[in-house]
């Protein structure tokens, strides 16, 4: 599990990584914003309820910039 932490806060470190929480996408930021912004986006959430292919409630999201 150490491992698992150091290499996130490796990853977090860099200049490229943005991590933004709480968010809502589709409320709070449009997914297509962040496609636009962004070589790539990740989106995670602790809804044990909520459909793989659902956005719409995304507790957190990683980012990098292009």
């Amino acid at each position: 599990m150490q491992n698992v932490i150091n290499q996130f806060m490796e990853v977090a470190a860099d200049h490229r990584c943005n991590f933004l929480g709480n968010v809502t996408v589709g409320k709070d930021v449009a997914l297509a914003t962040l496609q636009q912004l962004y070589h790539a986006v990740r989106l995670f959430s602790n809804e044990s309820n909520m459909q793989a292919d659902s956005v719409a409630h995304a507790a957190a999201m990683h980012t990098s910039k292009v």
